[in-house]
């Protein structure tokens, strides 16, 4: 009989803790302006296709967007660029 308690008991604390990690990661989004990395020069394909989107996610998301140019080496520049960055959700590419 002693089971069944020991087992609704850490059910009940997990549910506890997961409730409580769920609260803290409520956060609203987005509270500071984006960041959208293109890898090519301004006034090429995904730079054309970023700034056609950018006035959808200002609206949607209701915060500016920017858009930032990083051209060169095949792309590779930007992703370096954009792994320094922290893993918060503000800068895309």
């Amino acid at each position: 009989m002693e089971k069944p308690k020991s087992v609704s008991f850490i059910l009940l604390g997990l549910i506890i803790s997961l409730l409580i990690v769920r609260d803290a990661n409520c956060r609203e989004y987005p509270v500071k302006p984006i960041k959208l990395v293109v890898t090519s020069s301004a006034g090429g394909g995904e730079d054309l296709e970023a700034r056609g989107i950018a006035p959808f996610l200002e609206k949607y998301l209701g915060t500016r967007v920017i858009i930032e140019n990083q051209p060169g080496a095949g792309g590779k520049i930007a992703f370096e660029k954009f792994q320094k960055t922290p893993p918060d959700g503000y800068t895309l590419i």
